[in-house]
């Protein structure tokens, strides 16, 4: 059997929750489909040279797209920039799709370029699974610039998922909202890959005997969501009558987010590896702040593999009921005293197995 997985990120040096995500479903890909099986893997952001000499091949395809399939499309709501993907890369990446000729695709992602992979995919009737990082419909203020408003992106993505053989989720909240527009979902939970869960058991350990020196503000600041929860985060601490405590802010990208407001307040930005991994040891706790119906983060799992409590501060709806697990939620800052401490992860988060990717082709 011929398996092609089609991620987003692998390959482009990011560093960030969606990345780790396809690395995850990479290896368990991997292990659901060993030889005789055949795993291809074709990344959607990469290749974009190549694609465009792909594209120019692929006249026929033209012809039918710009006289029947593309004034379908632009009438369904691709904005300019929806339509030039798909007649650049789309057209180029279907090509290679339909060489490379896969009895099942797993297509990552659930908005932009995955969706018009999952309308060309449908067209040249190759059966796929979706998996999406979030529901992105539930996403606030998200704005899909590949269609001309969001209420058109919705329709896409209920599209997208009702297309798929399976939705595989990376949370129950998730789950159960697929389950509602009518999707034929499964669960699997986001864990780190083989090699990085034994950096996370290494910094568990060595946190035993490790002084606390920092509450640690971690997260990818290009993600508009998170970007927005790290602001209010650190503005509300800023103006936290009493606060004391040093606070540093790491991740992807979180540079971007300027003066913190605070003596109290360093923001550390994009660190090395072992950077971060001392900022990990160091942590007397994780603080979160995140927008209430955005997806699952990934760094609840990589905290809780690392002996890290978690404080989330707000509604975010994903941290409910995640206490045995170290993961605590306030209604506000006023909330934290160190009663209510979590006790840093007593039960650690279960690996998820290949068995219900192995399952989708059949």
């Amino acid at each position: 059997m011929k398996i092609l997985h089609i991620p987003k990120y692998l390959g482009t040096g990011m560093r960030h929750g969606g990345t780790r995500r396809e690395e995850q479903v990479q290896e368990l890909l991997e292990e659901a489909f060993p030889p005789p099986h055949e795993l291809h893997t074709l990344c959607i952001l990469p290749h974009r040279l190549e694609w465009r000499a792909l594209a120019a091949a692929d006249i026929g395809f033209y012809f039918r797209l710009l006289c029947i399939g593309l004034p379908r499309l632009l009438w369904r709501g691709l904005s300019l920039r929806g339509a030039a993907w798909l007649l650049v890369y789309g057209v180029a990446m279907r090509r290679k799709i339909l060489r490379l000729a896969p009895d099942h695709v797993f297509l990552e992602g659930s908005y932009g370029a995955s969706l018009l992979l999952a309308e060309l995919l449908g067209e040249a009737g190759i059966t796929y699974s979706l998996l999406p990082h979030n529901i992105q419909f539930m996403v606030p203020e998200h704005r899909d610039n590949f269609f001309r408003n969001g209420g058109i992106a919705f329709e896409w993505e209920l599209r997208a998922f009702r297309g798929a053989v399976r939705v595989h989720c990376i949370s129950s909240l998730d789950r159960q909202v697929a389950d509602c527009v009518g999707a034929r979902t499964a669960l699997l939970p986001y864990y780190p890959v083989r090699a990085e869960c034994g950096r996370f058991a290494a910094i568990r350990t060595d946190r035993a005997t490790t002084p606390k020196k920092h509450v640690l503000v971690l997260g990818t600041a290009f993600n508009p969501p998170t970007r927005a929860g790290m602001q209010r985060l650190l503005r509300e601490i800023a103006a936290a009558p009493g606060w004391t405590a040093p606070v540093v802010v790491a991740g992807y990208g979180t540079e971007m987010l300027g003066e913190p407001g605070s003596a109290q307040i360093r923001i550390a930005g994009s660190v090395p590896e072992a950077e971060l991994e001392a900022l990990l040891r160091e942590a007397s706790f994780l603080m979160v702040w995140q927008p209430a119906t955005t997806g699952f983060l990934t760094r609840l799992i990589e905290s809780n593999l690392s002996g890290i409590p978690v404080v989330v501060v707000g509604d975010y709806a994903q941290a409910a009921g995640l206490e045995a697990w170290g993961i605590a939620r306030v209604e506000g800052l006023s909330g934290l005293h160190e009663g209510g401490m979590p006790a840093g992860g007593a039960a650690c988060f279960e690996r998820p197995g290949p068995e219900s990717l192995r399952a989708d082709p059949d």
